[in-house]
């Protein structure tokens, strides 16, 4: 998991990722931080409900 991930801004985070599958598609470490970001952001977003 990435550092952002780990500060816990995970919005921050996806645009960190996204820009890094522009300059480099075959990083599968960013497609996997992303997603981790994704499912992070997605939890805490219903835990807040």
């Amino acid at each position: 998991m990435g550092m952002i991930n780990k500060l816990k801004q995970y919005k921050e985070a996806i645009v960190c990722y996204d820009k890094a599958i522009d300059l480099n598609p075959k990083n599968a470490n960013a497609y996997n931080n992303k997603a981790s970001a994704l499912l992070l952001e997605y939890s805490f977003y219903i835990y807040m409900k």
